[in-house]
Parts: C-alpha cells; sequence; structure tokens
C-alpha cells in the first residue's frame, strides 16, 4: 500500500520512528486538497479544496503493522482515506492519506504550514518531543 504524506511524516526520522519500516519514496502532488497549521500546533492537517494541491512525499509499499503505527500516530484527529496523487515519476497512485477529521475542522488555522519552516527552527525538535502521537503508536 502507499501512503502520501504532507507534513511531518516526510521528515525520515519521524517515519523511521512510527513506521519502523524503510520504503521506496516519491514526490507528489494531491490535487484537490490544503495543508494548513493546526491551530497551537507545529503540524498541518489537510482538507478537501478545489483548486488548491498539496505537495508531499509517498511511501511505497506500505506494510500492515506500518500502517496500524501510523493509525494510532494520527489519532482521531485525522481519517485515512485513499486518494489520488500525481507522481514525479509520471504515475498517479491511488495512495491512503490523512485528512483532519471533519469534526476538527476549528483546529485548522488559515497559515500554511512547510516542510522547510518546520525543519529549519525548534519546531521539529519540539514535535519529537512533545507530541502524543508517540506515545500512542508504541503499543501498536
Amino acid at each position: 500500500m502507499d501512503v502520501f504524506t504532507y507534513g511531518t511524516l516526510q521528515v525520515d526520522a519521524i517515519w523511521r520512528r512510527i513506521a519502523q519500516q524503510p520504503c521506496t519514496t516519491v514526490p507528489g502532488v494531491a490535487e484537490g486538497f490544503r495543508a494548513r497549521r493546526v491551530c497551537r500546533a507545529d503540524y498541518p492537517a489537510m482538507t478537501e479544496q478545489a483548486g488548491e494541491s498539496v505537495a508531499g512525499l509517498v511511501y511505497c509499499g506500505v506494510g500492515e503493522a506500518a500502517l496500524r503505527r501510523l493509525d494510532a500516530f494520527e489519532g482521531p484527529q485525522y481519517i485515512r482515506r485513499a486518494i489520488a496523487v500525481a507522481c514525479a515519476d509520471g504515475q498517479t497512485r491511488r495512495c491512503q492519506a490523512y485528512l483532519l477529521a471533519a469534526s476538527r475542522i476549528d483546529e485548522l488555522s488559515d497559515e500554511p504550514w512547510t516542510l522547510a519552516d518546520f525543519i529549519g527552527s525548534d519546531a521539529c525538535q519540539r514535535f519529537t518531543q512533545t507530541y502524543v502521537g508517540f506515545d500512542s503508536c508504541e503499543d501498536s
């Protein structure tokens, strides 16, 4: 199974800590979606939005055990569903992606989230030290 990531899971060290599975990756773009920072958080969420797109990274061949750990990591704030992703290798892949749950839409800001800002600030370190999802996936 392929998984499209657009936020913190694009960071290799975070992916490896959660999925515990090395995967081949390919850059991709999800059309018809947008990603924004979650209020009072260092991570984004993706929602459907016509006319916008989200760039990210597709992890190819993700196993069931890794997927269970990813589900636990993302928690109830997100729902996993299949979306089409246009990949840099010219293929369109059907990928699993984590979208913000409709019941949590009020938690989304209008502030863009970028991987460069996340990595280039203290946000990445703060996230890896404080995000409760890391504890949730330890038991999966």
